[in-house]
């Protein structure tokens, strides 16, 4: 299953590059498939993702150039991906997973009862599609 964790920064503390780095090598023991960081920046949330293991990801340039950015958001979602629907080796597949409308990362499997169009192969993407096209009450068309 797949690896989640995150932190919201309260006041002027901010959360260390070791830290930050450690917390998403820990998750890689729950999937190593792909790993990916979302965060919040005060114009928009942005993101990065890419196949392979944590242990691979934290080493990327284009990591690596945005870690600064990442410590000074008050919001931060990290994920390793263990693959059970939609290759890794497309990134479209790859958490975290976000659209116009929302952002979603998940653990697990969920069979909708039908597939609505959206951009992943995942069965993640469909939580956040059916909440969106029904509310809350979507999930109940999940099992």
């Amino acid at each position: 299953m797949c690896g989640i964790a995150g932190f919201m920064r309260y006041g002027s503390a901010k959360v260390q590059q070791h830290e930050l780095t450690t917390l998403l090598l820990n998750l890689q023991v729950r999937g190593r498939d792909a790993a990916g960081v979302a965060w919040r920046t005060e114009q928009k949330v942005k993101l990065i993702k890419a196949p392979g293991p944590a242990d691979g990801f934290v080493k990327l340039k284009q990591f690596v150039d945005i870690i600064p950015e990442v410590l000074d958001s008050p919001y931060v979602l990290l994920h390793t991906r263990h693959a059970t629907h939609g290759e890794p080796s497309e990134n479209r597949n790859n958490h975290p997973l976000m659209n116009e409308k929302g952002l979603i990362i998940h653990n697990g499997v969920v069979y909708p009862e039908e597939n609505l169009s959206g951009d992943s192969d995942t069965d993640s993407e469909q939580i956040m599609l059916y909440i969106q096209r029904y509310g809350w009450t979507g999930i109940s068309k999940l099992s």
